[in-house]
């Protein structure tokens, strides 16, 4: 059972329903779970949490990010920590061996800032692309939350540019990954599948819990951390590294083996693994 409860009542609730379906185990994926709260469940807790703000007296702690080994948890002695890429929880198609060949010639570049482009940085990164490396394809991924004002503005650019493709709901965006020879992202759990996919990429903080993500990626080479959105200079500091990547075949192709080496995908199988183990059953 998977509940994100957004106050006591709504764990109260949950805690009922578990109980009266004899759940074996509780899993909590939410900032609003207070404290006192995770004293109270009735049946063994798996925690997914990147924040260790709290006190979490339970079963297993899940943190895939790439700096989840130096955050300092407190938790009771029976906790076991799951820390780390090798425990990020990716869709299946992550967990395919990326077996691609890096060219000397950048060709496609994806760009890709989440679900949400509340910097409305989209449309800038097309046209920053655009003038970097002409006559490139550019692949856009529109994430179900964008304002209606962002994709106005990018389809604009589209209906201009024959170069530029929208993708909106892709069934694969794995697929639209291993066909970008670049990718410019933002600093969420999509730098973790581009890593699995093997795509180099130039990513920005767009939010601020992503730094974790882009301090510990970049350190282990699988992307460079160009700037933050708010950053003056980050227009500067996009083309510059585009340029210098689209030159520079044998840095992308060591960024292209770092990344699923890193992160190899099976982060969700292990997870559930562990799962399985706690409720005394098998995967």
């Amino acid at each position: 059972m998977l509940v994100e409860p957004a106050d006591d009542y709504d764990l109260g609730e949950t805690l009922k329903y578990a109980t009266a379906w004899r759940a074996s185990l509780l899993v909590v994926d939410s900032y609003a779970v207070r404290e006192a709260a995770f004293a109270r469940p009735v049946v063994p807790v798996a925690a997914i949490d990147d924040s260790a703000d709290r006190y979490l007296p339970v079963e297993l702690v899940v943190n895939g990010a790439a700096d989840a080994e130096r955050v300092i948890y407190r938790t009771a002695s029976r906790t076991k920590l799951l820390l780390g890429p090798k425990y990020i929880l990716l869709r299946d198609e992550f967990s395919k061996r990326s077996n691609r060949e890096i060219g000397e010639c950048v060709q496609r570049v994806l760009v890709t800032v989440g679900g949400i482009d509340s910097e409305a940085l989209t449309a800038r990164l097309v046209a920053w692309t655009r003038e970097a490396l002409p006559g490139i394809r550019i692949d856009v991924v529109l994430g179900p939350f964008f304002s209606g004002g962002v994709v106005r503005e990018v389809e604009s650019q589209a209906g201009e540019d024959g170069g530029v493709t929208l993708h909106r709901n892709p069934s694969s965006i794995r697929d639209l990954m291993m066909a970008a020879d670049l990718a410019l992202s933002g600093g969420g759990q999509t730098t973790y599948e581009l890593a699995a996919a093997g795509t180099p990429t130039v990513a920005m903080l767009v939010a601020q819990n992503q730094e974790g993500n882009l301090s510990g990626l970049s350190r282990q080479g699988t992307l460079i951390w160009a700037a933050s959105a708010g950053d003056p200079e980050l227009k500067q500091k996009v083309v510059t590294w585009l340029l210098t990547l689209a030159l520079d075949q044998h840095k992308r192709a060591r960024m292209s083996r770092i990344g699923p080496a890193v992160v190899d995908g099976l982060g969700a199988k292990r997870v559930a693994g562990e799962i399985a183990r706690l409720c005394g059953k098998t995967v």
